[in-house]
């Protein structure tokens, strides 16, 4: 499983929430929905993502101090199949 965009592979327990929809889908792409807008595509209507994590390291705003601190940072993607493209008004 890839993300579309960046053709990087989902690893850990992201892989394993996505091997699911190995059964649903053909294709072993999948993408947020923002990056689907920026590449002229919609997710479906009707269509549920997967949530993954990614652990990110952050500014520790309680603390006084520089110390950064891992952080949880949930996302939902979509397979390329549920996604279509954004069709232009012609005018």
């Amino acid at each position: 499983m890839y993300n579309y965009i960046t053709k990087q592979e989902y690893t850990g327990g992201n892989a394993d929430i996505l091997a699911t929809a190995e059964e649903e889908f053909t294709s072993p792409y999948f993408l947020t929905y923002r990056q689907a807008l920026s590449i002229n595509r919609a997710v479906k209507r009707g269509e549920h993502g997967y949530r993954l994590c990614r652990v990110v390291k952050v500014q520790d705003n309680k603390s006084k101090t520089d110390r950064r601190v891992t952080r949880p940072k949930y996302f939902t993607v979509f397979n390329i199949e549920q996604t279509e493209e954004i069709k232009k008004d012609a005018a």
